[in-house]
């Protein structure tokens, strides 16, 4: 992330990043077991790998949480990137074997933002989390959008962006 940050400041190369987190992950352990819990990630890793360019980067940060880098992708797009994958998540699926073959259906929060000429890996990471975090407390199957803006005179908004 750190090279895109550069790149950012130095050619003004857009660089936008998503965070995910599973709704209720906890709940599917409990109710359902690890193993079961693991192929829910795996499904995640699944939709992000066939429904991202190729250039994405996916990383899992710890539990169920995600960050998705969308090198070149600016803020209007990556928003619309998150919502096309919320809804992917929200409508997949997923077959499990618990006491029998189960249908499991999840959903995921997210957390959107740009890279500005100023930030640091932190700052970016911070805001997406934040962000994130906003969605999870609203409600959850949120996605929530992290951007400068001038008007309000703030170094960051957050506001709801779909649902």
């Amino acid at each position: 992330m750190q090279d895109a940050i550069k790149d950012r400041k130095l050619r003004n190369y857009p660089f936008s990043v998503i965070f995910v987190d599973v709704d209720d992950f906890k709940k599917i352990n409990d109710d359902y077991g690890h193993l079961v819990g693991d192929i829910v990630l795996k499904e995640l890793a699944t939709i992000f790998r066939f429904y991202l360019r190729a250039n994405t980067i996916i990383g899992r940060l710890g539990g169920e949480e995600f960050a998705v880098l969308l090198p070149g992708v600016e803020l209007k797009d990556a928003v619309k990137i998150a919502e096309r994958l919320r809804k992917i998540i929200e409508n997949r699926e997923i077959k499990v074997e618990s006491n029998g073959v189960k249908k499991l259906k999840v959903t995921a929060s997210f957390g959107v933002t740009e890279v500005k000429d100023d930030d640091t890996v932190e700052s970016v990471l911070m805001r997406a989390d934040e962000a994130m975090y906003r969605a999870k407390k609203k409600g959850k199957i949120e996605l929530k959008l992290c951007y400068e803006d001038s008007y309000h005179r703030r170094d960051r908004f957050c506001r709801q962006a779909y649902r």
